[in-house]
């Protein structure tokens, strides 16, 4: 649970395929994607990454097209410091995070209509790729897709949504009981869930969503200490997926 919900981190870098010719295009301009302040306040989003990159450089007929992204990465502080409360610091992770990207096209999409459907095809399989990929490389295993669905955005354009499954083994825990003794919580495999939404805005391509506990996490064990004592631990950290994706899918809805 501590290393795998690193995934947390999650960002998206999409593929390029093509080759990238001897006459390199000067650099695209991009700007942030933008998200609700007041969503993320509210939810508890406190700390955020920046991450950008050139993404595409490929030529479609005798069309060359680049792109970058410039990408926001925003990760749930107050649902974090809340299990190391409850854990007394035995979970210290991020266990939920939301990202915002939005890709810049030269030439711009709209200037380039007779290609700009393969374009986007490629961009949507690429971000699918690189979003299954950066689970499987945070320690995802059974990564699949689980749904696909449709979503308005505040801006009125309609996304294309891809649900994710998978699970994550984590490590046993060690709980302190007594000076020098301490309890063994064994290792299990906990759900996680990843939401993908893509979708064109004028000019550029926008991608949204993240990752969160699928499940809420229950256990129990039991310790003797002498021959004469034994002590019950019960865990529950009482996590709420369902929240958790609500509120992924409201701040999704609020990226241009």
């Amino acid at each position: 649970m501590r290393r795998g919900l690193a995934v947390l981190t999650v960002f998206l870098v999409l593929g390029a395929s093509g080759c990238v010719g001897p006459e390199e295009k000067e650099p695209v301009s991009t700007t942030a994607p933008v998200v609700s302040d007041s969503l993320l306040q509210q939810g508890g989003w406190g700390d955020k990454s920046t991450e950008g990159d050139k993404v595409l450089d490929d030529s479609f007929g005798p069309v060359r097209v680049v792109a970058v992204t410039s990408t926001e990465i925003y990760y749930d502080t107050e649902l974090r410091r809340d299990v190391k409360a409850d854990t007394m610091g035995n979970f210290d992770q991020d266990l939920s995070t939301f990202f915002a990207t939005r890709v810049d096209f030269d030439p711009e999409l709209t200037t380039i209509p007779i290609i700009s459907s393969m374009v986007m095809g490629e961009v949507k399989d690429d971000t699918q790729e690189q979003f299954e990929t950066q689970l499987e490389d945070a320690g995802m295993v059974n990564v699949r897709e689980t749904d696909k669905s449709s979503l308005t955005v505040d801006t009125g354009e309609t996304a294309e949504v891809y649900e994710y499954s998978a699970e994550y083994r984590f490590r046993d825990i060690e709980v302190p009981v007594t000076d020098g003794k301490t309890m063994t919580i064994q290792g299990d495999t906990m759900r996680v869930n990843g939401i993908l939404a893509i979708w064109k805005h004028g000019d550029d391509v926008m991608a949204a969503g993240g990752v969160y506990p699928a499940e809420d996490f229950e256990t129990s064990t039991t310790t003797d200490l002498t021959d004469a004592i034994t002590v019950s631990v019960d865990i529950d950290l009482g996590l709420q997926p369902q929240r958790y994706r609500n509120e992924l899918v409201n701040l999704i809805k609020t990226v241009e």
